[in-house]
């Protein structure tokens, strides 16, 4: 009984091990991406549709977008860190709702991250409650593709 005991000591010890080398891999390689992305899970109301999300995961470059700290992003729901929130709501309550009827959709749209920032937006339906963001931070190109259109259209020494 003491051997079976023991045997089953030691698998548990090593899928322990398993487990949390798996997820030193999985973090490596979230915070490796240079998109940002942040996994939420779904808050439904009575209907049970998604209404907003608390944010379970985020990688670096969603830090960096943020201008937040991990601990100041994970946990906090959606409408919290997500400044213009109330300004998007009918518009993100659309895609959470399409998400959720959906196993698997990709919603990409460009919308104003935070202050000057500018992003593409991806989300997608994981498990059901659980949804994950993925925003290409299109900061650089928006202003430069302004440049370039006041540029074609202006001279630059008269305006």
């Amino acid at each position: 009984m003491d051997d079976e005991i023991n045997i089953v000591v030691d698998k548990l010890i090593n899928t322990e091990i398993h487990l949390q080398e798996e997820e030193k891999n999985y973090t490596n390689i979230l915070n490796a991406m240079s998109n940002s992305f942040f996994h939420l899970k779904a808050i439904m109301n009575n209907e049970g549709e998604y209404i907003d999300g608390v944010i379970i995961d985020v990688n670096f470059a969603g830090t960096e977008l943020l201008g937040l700290s991990q601990e100041d992003i994970i946990n906090n729901k959606l409408s919290d860190i997500y400044q213009n929130f109330s300004r998007d709501k009918d518009k993100i309550l659309e895609i959470l709702t399409r998400i959720k009827d959906s196993k698997s959709e990709c919603i990409a749209q460009e919308i104003n991250i935070v202050d000057d920032k500018w992003g593409v937006v991806s989300v997608y339906s994981l498990n059901k409650g659980y949804f994950s963001i993925i925003v290409n931070d299109v900061t650089e190109i928006k202003k430069y593709a302004e440049d370039m259109t006041y540029l074609a259209n202006y001279d630059t020494l008269t305006n």
